[in-house]
């Protein structure tokens, strides 16, 4: 479980959060914002597994952040998805860009 100290994140209580990534790296962000009621929009390649974290913050907050299944390297694709959320939850606010790992094959 994590723990989120009082101070941290309080500036984004009813704010619109916009998050790369549903893994390992941007569970605690997430988790944490959506207890400081900041409107989560997030996108990530990992289908099931965001699905699965969706559920996670659901039952552990009350609220279910938005997901848009989203490969980052289709700029196309993510601008679409960046309107989606701001459609959706209002001003995109703060972004959370959380690194990942890319294989690139010839």
């Amino acid at each position: 479980m994590d723990t989120v100290r009082p101070s941290c994140y309080s500036g984004l209580a009813d704010k619109t959060v916009f998050i790369t990534g549903g893994e390992a790296a941007s569970v605690r962000p997430s988790r944490a914002r959506s207890r400081r009621r900041g409107r989560v929009g997030f996108v990530d390649i990992a289908e099931g597994a965001s699905r699965a974290l969706i559920a996670e913050i659901q039952k552990e907050t009350g609220k279910a952040p938005l997901f848009i299944a989203c490969d980052l390297r289709d700029i196309a694709a993510l601008q679409a998805a960046i309107e989606k959320i701001r459609i959706e939850l209002g001003t995109l606010e703060c972004s959370s860009i959380m690194p990942g790992t890319m294989t690139v094959t010839s």
